[in-house]
């Protein structure tokens, strides 16, 4: 059921969501209540990337998260360490 192409296409969407998504939330962070935001948000993505098998798009987007510009250098650990968790 979960390898039929109509399941694969609807999942794929998703991850795609979830990435504009963080993108989204990367832009207007200006709270910590942002920053827990973004950490739920990610903990969510992780759990649907590595669902899919999609470890690599998951670093990716991990990465992309590191090298952001609105990413402080104090909200990357943070984020680590509660997606660690």
């Amino acid at each position: 059921m979960l390898r039929s192409p109509a399941v694969q296409s609807l999942m794929q969407k998703c991850l795609n969501a979830y990435t504009r998504c963080v993108h989204n939330k990367m832009g207007h962070m200006t709270t910590n209540n942002d920053i827990e935001e973004l950490t739920s948000l990610m903990k969510h993505a992780r759990s649907a990337f590595l669902f899919m098998g999609s470890t690599s798009e998951y670093q990716g987007l991990m990465n992309i998260v590191k090298t952001s510009k609105k990413c402080k250098k104090d909200v990357y650990p943070r984020l680590w360490q509660a997606i660690q968790n």
